[in-house]
């Protein structure tokens, strides 16, 4: 049997608040017709992300350009390992 390929549909959903500021939104100016894609004319999405609500599920957008990432907690330093490579050096 023959089967029918499955044709998919790609719905953006508009971004949420904590969005702003993102240099990833575009505004969709104008009803443009592409293929399995819909877009409502004068919203905001985003273009690397289909459901931005999702992203900003569990936390911070991974991509979000304008959130500042937290720098790495400094690592305890272990006072054996540091003795040894002073001696190795010697």
């Amino acid at each position: 049997m023959y089967k029918m390929p499955i044709e998919l549909t790609y719905v953006f959903e508009p971004i949420i608040d904590q969005c702003q500021g993102c240099t990833r939104i575009i505004t969709q100016t104008s009803f443009e017709v592409k293929p399995n894609i819909y877009l409502v004319p004068e919203t905001k999405y985003c273009k690397s992300c289909q459901v931005p609500s999702a992203k900003w599920k569990n936390g911070n957008c991974n991509l979000a350009s304008h959130v500042q990432r937290a720098q790495g907690v400094e690592s305890k330093i272990n006072p054996m390992k540091v003795s040894k490579q002073a001696y190795k050096k010697k």
